[in-house]
């Protein structure tokens, strides 16, 4: 299984932007209005109106953390083990179950954003990833100290032969600073894929509830050891 090339957008804390893509040529000139993104993102009209997918990402990373488009009544208890607990629910329009799933990290906020923003480190702590490679990232500072990651599917790299291609619908990280121990924060990883196939989503979604746990175990241990 692989991935659709994805767009990931950042903010917050000290993580300096990377150099973004060419300018759009003339085919490809910004608009003013609102823009709506289809997913997977053509990656020409991602490039032209970068500002707009950026706050668009961001707007709905929010939206789901808050369960505000999670249906029935937003999130869903779901299961909980060492004070890390799964919610979930679903979302119109969509056969595959949204979740996230929130645990305690004793490190502060700012380095759990640096090694979750490591590209390198990725594969590591995410069983389901083999590699990472950057398309496009952007960063500057969110008004309340939290650090948000956004990451969604664009129209990027071609589909490979013998390769089922998933699309992330909007998935990320929302990294909060500890009020009181700036050596602690809180993460909620959010998760909403569509991951093809064969296999029924109805299955899928049933018996991924738990491996959300595993990964946010897994960075607790890599964010401590690194």
């Amino acid at each position: 299984m692989v991935f659709a090339s994805t767009v990931e957008i950042t903010r917050g804390g000290d993580i300096a932007p990377q150099t973004k893509h060419s300018a759009p040529d003339a085919a490809e000139t910004p608009v003013s209005e609102a823009v709506t993104f289809s997913i997977p993102a053509p990656i020409a009209s991602v490039r032209a109106n970068i500002k707009e997918f950026e706050e668009d990402s961001i707007n709905k990373l929010l939206t789901r953390y808050n369960g505000v488009d999670v249906l029935p009544n937003g999130w869903r208890e779901g299961p909980c083990s060492k004070g890390i607990q799964v919610v979930y629910g679903e979302v119109t329009g969509s056969e595959w179950y949204t979740m996230k799933t929130t645990g305690t990290l004793q490190v502060s906020a700012e380095k759990a954003a640096s090694i979750l923003m490591d590209y390198n480190m990725v594969p590591k702590f995410d069983d389901m990833t083999r590699e990472v490679k950057p398309v496009e990232k952007l960063s500057d500072a969110s008004e309340d100290g939290r650090h948000l990651i956004a990451t969604r599917s664009v129209e990027y790299v071609p589909e490979r032969k013998g390769f089922v291609r998933a699309t992330i619908i909007i998935s990320g990280y929302v990294v909060v600073p500890h009020p009181t121990d700036p050596n602690m924060c809180e993460m909620s990883v959010i998760a909403h894929m569509d991951l093809g196939g064969n296999l029924p989503a109805m299955v899928v979604r049933y018996l991924g509830l738990s491996a959300p746990i595993k990964l946010v175990e897994k960075i607790h241990e890599i964010t401590l050891s690194s």
